[in-house]
């Protein structure tokens, strides 16, 4: 196998483009491919450090109301063998407050984060990022990685995004650290109010987003 053939590949998007069926086809695979979904997504922030109060009817099963496809399995499946790892070096900070970087930053947990995850997987790795497109540039800065970028048409995604979560999410986005300028102005013409809810309360945040809808 040629070393183009053994690099870690990693799948660019933002929300709601079709990404979750390509973790599918990545996943049933025969070729040996090592699936991560969302490697950015909270639900890595350990439990200890959660205080899940967004009630049950906020949030709901993906697959079964935001027209997610089945995968055949768990969506965080191939994480399990390492939970623990996982627990004792992901930051609160990844999924959101880090949602921007650029790629001559030095950001250590990110780059402890990602090396657990290639090191522990058992084939190619496939990272299937929806969190990562305003740090791919550090991304593959940092690591040797054939890189892949999924866009879906604008006004289909934008129509796809019409949930509850997902809004929350592109609400949160624009409470982030290191927001670049034409995002500051985004947020100032929806004059939306910065979270006060301490930056790792992450489920603090997404109910306070989702009450601002």
């Amino acid at each position: 196998m040629s070393q183009i053939d053994s690099e870690p590949i990693f799948i660019h998007s933002m929300f709601r483009t079709g990404s979750t069926y390509i973790f599918k086809v990545f996943r049933r695979s025969q070729a040996r491919y090592f699936t991560y979904f969302e490697p950015f997504h909270e639900n890595h922030v350990p439990k200890g450090q959660r205080s899940y109060l967004a009630p049950s009817q906020i949030f709901f099963n993906p697959t079964e109301l935001h027209n997610q496809p089945n995968i055949h399995g768990p969506y965080f499946e191939e994480y399990k063998h390492f939970r623990e790892k996982i627990n004792n070096i992901f930051d609160p900070s990844i999924p959101y407050a880090k949602f921007f970087l650029e790629p001559d930053e030095n950001d250590a947990k990110v780059n402890e984060y990602i090396h657990l995850l290639l090191d522990h997987a058992k084939g190619r790795p496939v990272l299937q990022f929806c969190r990562s497109i305003f740090r791919s540039n550090w991304l593959h800065k940092n690591f040797d990685a054939v890189r892949l970028f999924l866009y879906r048409n604008p006004r289909d995604q934008w129509e796809s995004s019409n949930v509850s979560y997902i809004k929350s999410t592109y609400l949160l986005i624009l409470n982030s650290n290191n927001l670049p300028e034409e995002f500051k102005e985004i947020k100032a013409y929806l004059n939306l109010p910065t979270c006060d809810s301490d930056v790792k309360d992450l489920d603090r945040q997404l109910l306070y987003f989702h009450f601002l809808q």
